[in-house]
């Protein structure tokens, strides 16, 4: 595996389509006789961004959402904000809960998940959540960096857990990747080590290498997962929003100064794709195990590149995600 940059992934998944990553929502909508009352869903980084934007249009829709995020005070504005709009709209909306969660504690995602109620159907759980540092940051008592824990083990460790509620209610999830990740091969050394061999100087590294290698992880574990729940009508898909200017990024823009020339498509048509795949009728089964954007299934691999992944390293990298599975025997539901 290793520690740099596809050349080739770089050239065709990113500078080639960077019209397209930057444009205008163009993908499938949603017609106006959807009504979610009833329907639950869970959204991670909930409290800005596409988890914000996201929330606000489930509510207008009816939808129960669970709002998930580290700061409580944020999603408490993000609640008020997003029952404001729907009433403004003349739209009833369903129950907003929010949950304090950092989604780089192992141990706090085991307990959500526990706590979470066994007999609860759940219609769409939305991996949103994300970080983009630019120092090495250990977590999980300096087992686990924070990059990995938010877009992969967190997020693995919540569907498995969660997998029986999901099951009751047919339902989907949403792993909000990057089109980053069209410049990385998963690197499971680095993901296991820390990216201690990704470090410069003063505890530094290049954060949008680490984010496109985790986020190319994240793909290949929804992967994984899609294919262990084909048979219960389980519907795992990836994403990827394009190239939209959200607090989130703020770090990249930071460190490189070149991102600054570029003309990022506005936050919500990035939303758009993903509201799609969480809303749509016609979202099924045959979804499950694939790359979207704008609604559509999209490649996960560019020409000449090497990034494609082998089965070994796929089994490697899960069988670290499960050395933090810390949840309550039969919580998957099998």
């Amino acid at each position: 595996m290793g520690s740099g940059y596809s050349i080739g992934g770089v050239v065709f998944g990113q500078l080639f389509k960077a019209r397209s990553f930057t444009s205008a929502y163009k993908g499938p909508t949603i017609p106006d006789h959807v009504d979610l009352t009833g329907k639950v869903f869970l959204v991670t980084g909930a409290s800005s961004g596409l988890g914000k934007m996201l929330v606000i249009e489930l509510t207008k829709r009816g939808a129960d959402v669970h709002l998930i995020s580290r700061t409580m005070d944020k999603l408490q504005k993000v609640k008020a904000e997003a029952e404001t709009q729907a009433k403004a709209e003349g739209k009833k909306s369903g129950n907003l809960s929010c949950h304090s969660l950092d989604m780089s504690d192992m141990s706090a995602v085991c307990k959500f998940v526990a706590d979470f109620p066994k007999d609860k159907a759940i219609h769409c759980l939305v991996n949103n959540a994300g970080a983009l540092p630019y120092e090495r940051e250990m977590v999980s008592g300096g087992r686990l960096e924070k990059t990995t824990a938010c877009h992969v083990v967190g997020p693995y460790l919540l569907i498995k857990g969660l997998h029986a509620q999901l099951k009751l209610g047919n339902g989907r999830v949403i792993n909000n990747a990057s089109a980053g990740l069209y410049g990385a091969q998963m690197d499971v050394a680095a993901l296991k080590d820390g990216f201690k061999t990704y470090v410069k100087k003063d505890n530094k590294v290049d954060g949008a290498l680490v984010y496109a290698v985790c986020k190319r992880a994240m793909l290949e574990m929804s992967d994984f997962l899609a294919d262990c729940y084909s048979e219960d009508g389980t519907v795992i898909m990836t994403n990827h929003p394009g190239w939209c200017e959200t607090e989130g990024l703020k770090p990249l823009l930071d460190q490189h100064a070149g991102y600054g020339s570029i003309t990022f498509r506005d936050p919500r048509d990035g939303m758009m794709g993903m509201y799609y795949l969480c809303v749509a009728p016609e979202v099924d089964t045959s979804y499950s195990g694939k790359f979207y954007f704008d609604g559509k299934a999209v490649e996960k691999h560019q020409m000449f590149t090497s990034t494609s992944s082998s089965d070994r390293s796929v089994n490697e990298m899960i069988a670290f995600c499960e050395k933090f599975n810390k949840l309550p025997a039969g919580s998957d539901g099998n």
